[in-house]
């Protein structure tokens, strides 16, 4: 029997919970532990996801040999941050939306990961969804035409976390938080080569 993928979770809010029902869905991963700094939130999240470790210190966390991989579900302007010693602790990383505050970040991010040998992933779930791969197909085949103009939009009652609300933790209001979706979707990784609309950067 192979080992099960062993998963940290940094964060205990909202978007971790997302995250966790997510993988108790995949036979091989295994959540291992939670961490968040603000006291009593990881122990309480780890009793309700009946998980095993919990932690206020990111640096006792990474410090299990069973994690694998670790998602982050921090504030924006932390997420930096963690990658950069998740990857120096030989972790892959799966950063929740947005990857970063800026350009600046993000290279050093993926540089990190490079170093370290470690996996990078920007959890952007509109590449997945089946109704945007179905798009995807139905472009490809020509099957819609020549389009002239793609509209992609978000729209919630949130947001869901209080520095969300604060510039200089979220870096940028809504098109951080919500406009990221419709750039990743139509920029980065949709290719349509009968359209020429897409590219793959």
């Amino acid at each position: 029997m192979s080992k099960k993928v062993g998963f940290g979770l940094v964060g205990s809010q909202f978007i971790t919970t997302i995250h966790t029902e997510a993988l108790k869905q995949v036979a091989d991963a295994e959540i291992i532990a939670v961490m968040s700094p603000t006291i009593g939130n990881a122990k309480k999240f780890a009793a309700t996801h009946h998980i095993p470790h919990h932690f206020t210190a990111l640096e006792d966390m990474l410090a299990l040999e069973e994690i694998d991989a670790i998602v982050i579900g921090a504030p924006n302007h932390l997420h930096c941050e963690i990658t950069l010693a998740a990857a120096a602790a030989g972790k892959h990383v799966i950063v929740e939306k947005p990857l970063c505050m800026n350009l600046k970040e993000a290279d050093l991010m993926i540089e990190a990961c490079k170093r370290a040998n470690v996996k990078l992933m920007y959890a952007e779930e509109l590449c997945f969804a089946p109704k945007y791969v179905r798009l995807k197909n139905l472009l490809d085949e020509g099957v819609l035409g020549t389009p002239t103009l793609l509209k992609q939009s978000e729209k919630h009652d949130g947001p869901h976390a209080p520095h969300f609300w604060d510039v200089e933790r979220s870096g940028g209001g809504v098109t951080m938080d919500m406009g990221c979706h419709g750039i990743e979707f139509l920029d980065g990784y949709w290719v349509a080569p009968k359209s020429n609309l897409f590219m793959r950067k």
